[in-house]
This record gives structure tokens, C-alpha cells and sequence, in this order.
């Protein structure tokens, strides 16, 4: 079964997925098996009808504890160098309503945004086994929900390409937003 497992490119699975994947194996006996695989450490379980490898991407099962969420804010931020802050004990993501979980000393946080917003496609890449932010989505998301954050490298976005995600995201965001990124970056998007 672990086999089965690592020929795929994820590393969370929910139940459903697993029965999918080996359809040979009933139901009644998948829940034996992996009952058995969480007793021996060759799988873990965060919650119920979540299963993930011992090495998982973090970013992954964030995205499985909330569907249809998108990694979003200092996660992104950080990886695209915009913010120096390391978030490394925690994944942050953008949802429908806010949450969080802890499993493995690490935290994951879920923040709503209005569901005009949340719903929006434009800036959230839907990569193999995630969705995540652009960092310019980032940046809206952070400043719509915190107004004044940090931001250690706003020219990070003064490039052409940055600039043109920008115009064309901020339209969705209410004006708090829109000037505040204005101030940031010390020119009218």
C-alpha cells in the first residue's frame, strides 16, 4: 500500500482518495490497515479521514484541513522575500471562515475574507496538489485583513509584471486597500 502511496505526487490523502487509489482493498478492511499503519508511524493521522506519509508537505495538508482554501498572506509573502518574518511553525491560508489546528507542533490557520474576494480566481494558482497565492494576492489578502502589516521589501513589487497583477486585482479589494498599496509602494496603482 505505502508503495501505491509514494508513486503519486501527493504526501496527504483523505480517505476517499485512498479507497480510490487501491480499489482492490474493501473499506472495512482499509480502516484495519490503516489503523495498523498509524500504530507503526507509516502513516499519520491529523484528523479524522486525513492520512498523510511520514514526510508530508505542510502546505499540502493545509489545503486538505481546508478545502477549497488557498495558501495566502506571510506564507507566501515570506517565500517571495517580500516580508523576512518566518512563519516556519505555521502554514496560512485563506478560506471561507477562519480556523485553526495544530498537529505535529505546527499550526495551520485558515482567515475568512469576504466571500466576493474568496471567490475571485485571479491570483491563485491551482498547482498538483495545493492552490496558493501570487505574492501581489498575498499582499492584498494581508492588507485587507490586517491594514497595517509589515512589509520588509515593498519594492519586491515595483517591477512591470508585479505592477500589472496589481492593477488588475485591486479593482476587487475596497479602497482601504487600494490606498494603503498605493502608500506602500509610493505611487497610484
Amino acid at each position: 500500500m505505502i508503495n501505491a502511496l509514494l508513486k503519486t505526487k501527493q504526501t496527504v490523502f483523505t480517505t476517499q482518495q485512498l479507497q480510490e487509489l487501491l480499489p482492490t482493498i474493501k473499506a472495512s478492511s482499509l480502516a484495519m490497515t490503516l489503523s495498523r499503519y498509524k500504530q507503526s508511524d507509516k502513516l499519520f493521522n491529523p484528523q479524522r479521514g486525513i492520512w498523510t506519509l511520514p514526510v508530508f508537505s505542510h502546505e499540502e495538508l493545509a489545503c486538505t484541513l481546508y478545502p477549497q482554501g488557498y495558501i495566502s498572506l506571510e506564507t507566501v509573502l515570506y517565500d517571495a522575500g517580500v516580508i523576512f518574518q518566518w512563519y516556519g511553525a505555521s502554514t496560512r491560508v485563506v478560506r471561507i471562515n477562519t480556523r485553526h489546528k495544530t498537529f505535529q507542533d505546527h499550526t495551520y490557520y485558515a482567515f475568512k475574507i469576504k466571500d466576493e474576494l474568496f471567490t475571485n480566481p485571479l491570483g491563485v494558482k491551482s498547482l498538483d496538489t495545493i492552490r496558493k497565492a501570487t505574492p501581489e494576492r498575498a499582499l492584498c489578502d494581508l492588507i485587507y485583513l490586517q491594514h497595517k502589516p509589515q512589509i520588509d521589501n515593498p519594492d519586491y513589487f515595483l517591477n512591470p509584471q508585479s505592477l500589472a497583477r496589481l492593477k488588475e486585482l485591486l479593482p476587487f479589494y475596497p479602497q482601504t486597500v487600494q490606498h494603503a498599496i498605493s502608500k506602500l509602494l509610493g505611487r497610484q496603482i
